[in-house]
C-alpha cells in the first residue's frame, strides 16, 4: 500500500511539472498560445445577440473577446461573452490579451501587459473547421427579415380590392344570365 501511494505521488508530480513547464513555454518565450473561438448563431442578423466561447483558454492569461473593434476597441467582454449588433454590416473581431502581474515577471518583455492577438481561429458553431483571422476576423451580420412598408400593404390591400370587385362583377353577370 505505501509503495502504490509513492508512485501515485511521483506521477501526479511529474504530471503537475510537465503541465506547468508546458504552460510557461508560451509565457517565456513571450509568446501567445494559438486561441480556438467559437460563435453562435452561425449566421447572425442584426439585433440578435451573439455568443463568442473561448475553446481553450490559458490560465496565465486573460482573454477577452472586442466583438466590434474598428468603432468600440475598448468593448472588452470577458468569455463567454455575448454582443447583440445593432445594424447588419461588417463587424472587425479581436482577441485581447491580459497578462497579470503573476505571469508578467515570467516573459522575455515585461513592459507588455496587454497584447492584441496575431492570430487566431475562429468558427460557428457546429462548424467542423476553424477560419484563421489574421488579427481581427471580419463578421459578416445580416439584415433581419424586412417588415413589409404601408406601401407594400397597400399594394396588397389594392390586388384584394381588385379581385373582390372582379369576382362581385363576375356574380352579377351570372345572376343576370340566369333571370
Amino acid at each position: 500500500m505505501n509503495h502504490r501511494v509513492k508512485r501515485n505521488r511521483k506521477i501526479k508530480f511529474v504530471s503537475v511539472f510537465v503541465y506547468l513547464f508546458l504552460s510557461l513555454q508560451c509565457v517565456l518565450n513571450g509568446q501567445l498560445p494559438v486561441y480556438q473561438i467559437e460563435y453562435q448563431p452561425a449566421n447572425p442578423v442584426a439585433g440578435e445577440q451573439v455568443t463568442f466561447t473561448i475553446l481553450n483558454n490559458h490560465n496565465c492569461f486573460v482573454e477577452t473577446i472586442i466583438p466590434d473593434y474598428a468603432n468600440d476597441p475598448g468593448n472588452m467582454l470577458p468569455f463567454t461573452a455575448t454582443y447583440t449588433y445593432p445594424d447588419p454590416g461588417t463587424y472587425y473581431v479581436r482577441l485581447d490579451v491580459m497578462i497579470p502581474p503573476v505571469c508578467l515577471v515570467l516573459r522575455d518583455n515585461p513592459s507588455t501587459k496587454r497584447d492584441l492577438s496575431p492570430f487566431f481561429l475562429i468558427r460557428p458553431i457546429g462548424a467542423t473547421s476553424f477560419s484563421e483571422a489574421g488579427g481581427a476576423y471580419p463578421l459578416v451580420i445580416g439584415a433581419p427579415a424586412g417588415i413589409p412598408t404601408m406601401s407594400q400593404w397597400a399594394v396588397v390591400i389594392l390586388f384584394l380590392l381588385m379581385i373582390i370587385a372582379a369576382k362581385a362583377f363576375q356574380y352579377n353577370r351570372n345572376s343576370r344570365l340566369v333571370q
